[in-house]
């Protein structure tokens, strides 16, 4: 099995969009991821909640169905045919198959029941990055009689020709660098916790804002009351007899 970090644009999918100080759900129920040995994309199901290096992530299951039956793809029985790429007669398919599934090889396309697949993808669901990929395939060749026909002592009896024979598994497996870890801890678990206490905050003093303002708008007034204003013969009587008064 060999482990690599990850890099690049392809290793990211749709986010969830989370609103800030809530919790982000799953991406989806299923995704599609794009396998270059096979020249095509894979179909992956699930989406379960787990834990990687404390942080939640969603777990997608390749599914058999990306094994079972294809015409576009000649896919039939968990063995897609790569003759084409390989240069030899030769099949990619999932680990583990029923040795009774080899013998269908090249009798059309058909439908068989497949074990389910031990490959996986784990999604973090905010950045919508990867975090960890492991994809199990199998290598199968297949020989003929016209291979084997040379001349030999002794005749060879072989009772796997025309059919597929396993020769190499491999075990791949992708995992999220410490540095690109880091990353995330700064940019987007620690920037999202300070915009929520940002955003409490906010609230809070438009509150207390709306608060000040409806007291101001709706506190009864005092009324400053005016006394009568006196016409102009009276106002002039009255200040003539103050005046006679005073001298």
């Amino acid at each position: 099995m060999s482990e690599v970090p990850f890099s690049g644009v392809t290793d990211f999918f749709t986010t969830c969009s989370p609103s800030t100080c809530t919790i982000c759900p799953s991406p989806g129920a299923s995704l599609y991821l794009f396998q270059p040995s096979l020249r095509r994309s894979l179909y992956f199901v699930g989406g379960d909640s787990t834990s990687l290096w404390n942080t939640e992530v969603f777990r997608y299951w390749l599914s058999s169905e990306s094994f079972s039956r294809s015409l576009r793809y000649d896919v039939s029985c968990g063995l897609q045919t790569m003759t084409s790429l390989l240069g030899f007669v030769g099949w990619i398919g999932i680990p583990d198959l029923d040795p009774s599934l080899y013998e269908k090889v090249g009798l059309g396309l058909s439908n068989c029941t497949l074990p389910q697949p031990k490959s996986y993808v784990d999604v973090e669901p905010v950045t919508g990055r990867i975090w960890q990929r492991r994809i199990q395939l199998q290598l199968h060749a297949g020989l003929r009689a016209c291979d084997v026909n040379g001349h030999r002592l002794r005749p060879l009896n072989l009772t796997y020709l025309d059919k597929a024979v396993p020769i190499v598994s491999t075990d791949r497996r992708a995992i999220l660098s410490g540095a690109e870890l880091s990353f995330y801890n700064y940019k987007v678990d620690r920037l999202m916790t300070v915009s929520c206490g940002g955003l409490i905050g906010l609230s809070v003093i438009a509150a207390i804002v709306v608060a000040i303002g409806v007291v101001i708008l709706f506190k009864p007034k005092k009324i400053n009351r005016v006394g009568p204003v006196l016409d102009g013969e009276s106002s002039a009587s009255n200040l003539n007899s103050r005046h006679i008064n005073t001298t």
